[in-house]
């Protein structure tokens, strides 16, 4: 696992340390100015971290851009409409930019 699109963890620095996060635990990122909000089930880290950076790196996982603030994680997504996602407690705005790729993306019947 040498390659950045073969992981499935990472390492965020938070202030002074690097707390590992498992990819699959990711509920969703949100850009949050100069930082990145990355939202677990039970905790919200912040990290200086550039979106476009983010985005890169997750690029090969189970992640999709739906907003130019959000990306989330697919397997988290509980219900779509035209205009937001709703993954646990939280609903995010899908621009009209990014509607079709996610449309392409899940599997709707």
């Amino acid at each position: 696992m040498n390659r950045a699109t073969d992981r499935k963890i990472l390492f965020l620095k938070t202030y002074s340390n690097f707390q590992r996060i498992e990819f699959n635990d990711i509920l969703l990122i949100q850009a949050f100015g100069d930082y990145v909000k990355f939202c677990t089930e039970d905790k919200v880290y912040l990290s200086h971290t550039p979106m476009s950076r983010i985005e890169d790196m997750l690029a090969s996982s189970n992640f999709i851009r739906v907003h130019r603030s959000f990306i989330v994680n697919i397997s988290k997504i509980s219900r779509v409409t035209l205009n937001k996602i709703e993954i646990n407690n939280y609903k995010i705005p899908v621009s009209k930019s990014y509607r079709h790729n996610l449309l392409n993306q899940i599997v709707v019947i």
